[in-house]
C-alpha cells in the first residue's frame, strides 16, 4: 500500500518477496509503471488480471512464478510490452499462442519451460525479437527452421537443448547474431561448427560440454569478431586452443585442455 503511493514510479523490481495477487493489486494503481520485476513471487494468474490494466507496462518478469498458460491469455492485452520473461514457469504451447499477439516484443525468456518445436512457428511473427532464450527446453533442429526467421536476433540462448550440426545450419541466416550460447549440447560437434563461420558478427560463442575438438577450433579461428569464448568441458588441446588464441589475440578464452 505504500508503495502505491509513489504515483511516478517507473521501475519496481520486487523479486523473491512475500508478493501475494491481493497485493499486486496495488500495485497496478500505480499508472507511470513501465518495468515490473515479479520473478520468485507468489503471484498467479488471479493476480496477472490486474497486470493487464497498466497499460504503460513494457517489460513484465515473472521467472519463477506460479503463473500457467491461463494467466497468458490475459498478458495477449498488453500491447506495448518489450520484454517478457517466462522462464521456469508451467507455461506450455497452448498459452504462448497469445503471447505471439505481442508485436513489439524484442526480448523474450522461456528458459526451462515445456514448450516444444511447434510453437516456434508462431513465435517466429515476432519479428521484432533482438534476444530468445531457450535455454534448457526440448527445442530440436526442427524449431531452428522457426528460429532462423528472426532476423533481428542479436542474443540466442539454445543451451541444454536437443539440437545438432543440422540445426546449427539453418542458423547461419541470422546474420545480425553477437551472442550465440550452445553449452551442453552433447551432439555438436566440428561438423556443426564449419557453418557457423557464416555468423560474422558473433562476439560471444559458449560450447561449454560440446564435442568440439582442435579441428573445430580452426573453423572459430575465422570468427575475428569473437572477444568472449567458453570451451570448458569439450575434447580442445591445449596446442589446439594456444593457435586459436594466436589467431584471436583479443579473445578471452575458458578452456580446460585434457593434454
Amino acid at each position: 500500500k505504500e508503495v502505491a503511493k509513489l504515483k511516478h514510479l517507473e521501475t519496481l523490481l520486487l523479486y523473491h518477496v512475500k508478493i501475494s495477487d491481493m497485493g499486486l493489486k496495488e500495485v497496478t494503481k500505480l499508472e507511470n509503471l513501465t518495468s515490473l520485476g515479479l520473478d520468485g513471487t507468489q503471484i498467479t494468474d488471479v493476480g496477472l488480471k490486474e497486470v493487464i490494466n497498466m497499460k504503460k507496462l513494457e517489460k513484465l518478469l515473472l521467472r519463477s512464478t506460479k503463473i500457467t498458460d491461463v494467466g497468458l491469455k490475459e498478458l495477449g492485452n498488453l500491447t506495448q510490452l518489450s520484454t517478457l520473461a517466462l522462464g521456469e514457469t508451467e507455461i506450455t504451447d497452448v498459452g504462448l499462442k497469445d503471447v505471439a499477439k505481442l508485436k513489439k516484443l524484442t526480448v523474450l525468456d522461456l528458459t526451462v519451460t515445456s514448450i516444444t518445436d511447434a510453437i516456434l512457428k508462431d513465435l517466429a511473427k515476432l519479428q521484432n525479437l533482438t534476444e530468445l532464450n531457450l535455454q534448457f527446453t526440448q527445442i530440436t533442429d526442427v524449431g531452428l527452421e522457426d528460429v532462423a526467421k528472426l532476423k533481428k536476433l542479436i542474443k540466442l540462448d539454445l543451451s541444454g537443448s536437443q539440437i545438432t550440426d543440422a540445426g546449427l545450419k539453418k542458423m547461419a541466416k541470422l546474420e545480425l547474431l553477437t551472442w550465440l550460447l550452445l553449452a551442453s549440447n552433447k551432439q555438436i560437434t566440428d561438423a556443426g561448427v564449419k557453418d557457423m563461420i557464416k555468423l560474422e558478427k558473433l562476439s560471444y560463442l559458449n560450447l561449454d560440454d560440446t564435442k568440439i575438438t582442435d579441428i573445430g577450433l580452426r573453423e572459430v579461428a575465422k570468427l575475428t569478431k569473437l572477444r568472449t569464448l567458453n570451451l570448458l568441458r569439450t575434447n580442445v588441446t591445449k596446442v589446439g586452443v594456444a593457435e586459436l588464441q594466436k589467431a584471436l589475440p583479443k579473445c578471452t578464452i575458458r578452456s580446460n585442455p585434457k593434454k
